[in-house]
């Protein structure tokens, strides 16, 4: 259990990071064909924000299990 939350945690920062990247410094064609037509990093900060919260959950289930 705790592998696959903290699987899920670091590709959620993975994928929600790159996707941010894109969306602050990508040009607007590469915005366009990656990540939508808006700059809006709205959805990218929720799914950082669940990720990070899936590794803190992983580490506290470690911990009670040690």
């Amino acid at each position: 259990m705790v592998m696959l939350m903290r699987g899920i945690g670091w590709f959620g920062v993975f994928i929600g990071g790159l996707n941010a990247g894109i969306k602050l410094f990508g040009s607007d064609e590469a915005l366009q064909a990656m990540a939508g037509n808006s700059r809006d990093l709205d959805l990218n900060i929720t799914i950082l924000a669940f990720s990070i919260i899936f590794l803190a959950l992983a580490a506290i289930l470690e911990a009670v299990r040690d």
